[in-house]
Formats: C-alpha cells, structure tokens, sequence
C-alpha cells in the first residue's frame, strides 16, 4: 500500500497522463528486497520443537501459540485499522512532501 498510494495520488493529480512518478526497476528491487528479507528472517528465527521427547505430549505444543492467541487475535480489527492508518499517512508524508518541495523547479525553458 505504501508504494500504490503514492502513485494514485500522483495519477490523480497529473490527470492520469501515464507519466510514471517511481521507475519500474525500483518495483522490482523492491520486490527481491522484500522476498528475500522476509526468507532470511523466516530463517533466522525459525526453531525446531522435538516431537520424540517423552514429557513433551502434543498438547502441551499448544503452549507455543497460546501468547499469539490471546493478545493477537483478539485485537486483529483493531490492529489492521492502526496499520492502515499509518500506510495512508505515510503515503501522504511520501508523496506531498516531495510534491511541494519540488513544485514549480521547471521553469519556462525547461
């Protein structure tokens, strides 16, 4: 959300002319960046549970998740409200900025 709605305000705002306001190989560093980052942490904090112990039953795994379920889930709405907020505002502070710190550096000869 971050990067599209910078570029609807952008569309909306040029008319839709189909100028482009971020470079299309910007997406795709953007998009190795993320993937990549997102498997490397994955794998950092990714830990084995033994299954073969013999005082671990399988129920007692539900202890793992139980902290998620109880602060997490309940407040799910509530948290994906707060994140959107934040996306829509930091949009805002992305596009607007530039917008008008850069607003009227073309002059008549170019």
């Amino acid at each position: 959300m971050l990067f599209s709605i910078p570029i609807l305000m952008f569309n909306c705002i040029n008319g839709f002319s189909g100028s482009t306001y971020i470079p299309d190989w910007y997406f795709a560093l953007y998009e190795v960046i993320l993937t990549t980052f997102a498997i490397f942490f994955y794998l950092l904090i990714d830990q084995d549970v033994s299954y073969n112990e013999e005082k671990v039953l399988s129920f007692s795994l539900a202890k793992l998740y139980s902290y998620k379920m109880k602060t997490h889930l309940n407040l799910k709405y509530i948290i994906f409200a707060g994140w959107t907020l934040y996306c829509w505002w930091t949009a805002f502070i992305t596009f607007f900025i530039p917008f008008i710190a850069l607003n009227g550096i073309n002059n008549s000869t170019g």
